[in-house]
């Protein structure tokens, strides 16, 4: 399957918050996505949650930074590998590792995108 939206999260101590925002992006109605989960050098159980993720939906990419890196190049680091691995996406989202997406969000975000061929 050839994602046509990807998500990329910077992710940075968010044990508390990760799951939650993780089923979200999942669980969305427009399944032709892929994650991109930016690990910002953790120290928390955040790496262990993205890992047990990762072995249940292959959709989902992880990038373990080694030095934390800030959520700003963490994002960078997350476009650099669509530019390079993944150049048939159409659309790039940005999600918090804290934040929570409804279900049809990129349905409906991609449907109106289609509708007047917009490019961003």
């Amino acid at each position: 399957m050839n994602a046509k939206i990807v998500t990329i999260i910077p992710v940075f101590n968010a044990e508390q918050f990760l799951e939650r925002t993780l089923d979200s992006v999942i669980n969305q109605t427009f399944k032709e996505i892929k994650i991109i989960c930016v690990n910002d050098a953790s120290t928390d159980k955040t790496l262990q949650i993205l890992e047990e993720y990762a072995k249940k939906d292959e959709r989902i990419v992880i990038i373990n930074n080694l030095e934390n890196k800030g959520p700003g190049n963490s994002r960078n680091i997350g476009l650099d590998y669509v530019y390079e691995n993944l150049p048939e996406v159409e659309y790039i989202s940005l999600v918090d590792a804290d934040d929570r997406i409804e279900p049809n969000t990129y349905e409906r975000a991609y449907e109106e995108a289609k509708k007047i061929n917009a490019d961003i």
